[in-house]
């Protein structure tokens, strides 16, 4: 029969054993090789920023290069990270990747990056100004024959002067409206959609300084001659004409003065645009051109 162990025994043992393990030195902890923290916790994001901008600049493949760039743009939707690509030095090689890049879907990629680290962040686009980003926009903008890369090209621009004057002044003193408005001379309807919608935008800017120059500088630069020259053709795509119409709205809600020596064309082209577009619904485009009569 096994032998009964005793309470007194017991705390004995208890009482021995725990001051064995008191006199037993510390166990120093062995160094944790840094690439674990790596694997376990993932890079900082500035060292992921820089090494997405690294694969872009290297030899590795087109994919590998847009898998880098559609990293990058997700890590700057953080306005943190948006506003670390100053002081990582990252914005003169985000617009010289634009600027060399012979890839149209690289150029595409890094004005998206731009637009989305730009757009309602205040420091990141004056951060993008300083680093001369306005005026490569814009010479982009004119140079580049590649309508897709000419529209993200727009999608950054306009996140990078709406809602920030400062940028827009610039924007306006580098003849940004003539820039915009030849570009649209070649006819793309996404871009010209893209480019009215924008202008439409800054008449609804806050700053009463930003309107009064978009009213003028449209003015300036016969956009209310093209306007009424796209909705004088014989084919019309819906979605244009409503983009038409509510920029036209919105100006004339600003200055009914701005539009008076185009009133009688416009009204002129009423009819024939729900004549052009009697296959559409034009539900919203009747509703628009009421809206519109009754300012002009």
């Amino acid at each position: 029969m096994a032998q009964r162990i005793t309470p007194t025994q017991l705390l004995a043992w208890a009482v021995e054993n725990r001051t064995e393990e008191a006199e037993r030195p510390a166990r120093q902890p062995e160094p944790i090789d840094p690439k674990w923290i790596e694997i376990i916790l993932g890079k900082p994001d500035a060292a992921r920023m820089k090494d997405c901008i690294e694969v872009v600049k290297s030899d590795a493949s087109l994919g590998a290069k847009l898998v880098a760039l559609d990293e990058l743009e997700m890590l700057v939707e953080s306005i943190d990270n948006a506003n670390d690509l100053q002081p990582l030095k990252l914005w003169p090689e985000l617009l010289n990747i634009l600027l060399t890049s012979k890839e149209p879907e690289i150029r595409v990629n890094v004005a998206w990056v731009i637009g989305t680290a730009v757009q309602n962040n205040d420091r990141a686009q004056q951060d993008f100004a300083r680093a001369g980003g306005l005026s490569i926009i814009l010479n982009s903008l004119l140079k580049d024959t590649d309508s897709t890369v000419r529209i993200k090209l727009l999608y950054s621009l306009s996140a990078a002067i709406r809602v920030c004057p400062t940028n827009f002044n610039e924007f306006t003193e580098n003849d940004g409206f003539k820039t915009i408005v030849s570009v649209c001379q070649d006819g793309n309807e996404q871009l010209i959609k893209r480019s009215l919608f924008l202008f439409d935008a800054l008449m609804h800017e806050e700053d009463e300084n930003t309107i009064q120059k978009t009213n003028a500088k449209m003015m300036e630069n016969a956009v209310f001659d093209m306007i009424v020259e796209i909705l004088s053709k014989h084919e019309l795509d819906l979605e244009l004409v409503e983009q038409c119409l509510k920029l036209l709205i919105s100006v004339a809600q600003y200055s009914k003065e701005t539009l008076e020596m185009w009133a009688d064309m416009l009204k002129a082209q009423f009819d024939h645009i729900i004549a052009v577009l009697a296959n559409d619904d034009v539900t919203e485009v009747k509703s628009l051109i009421s809206q519109l009569q009754k300012l002009i």
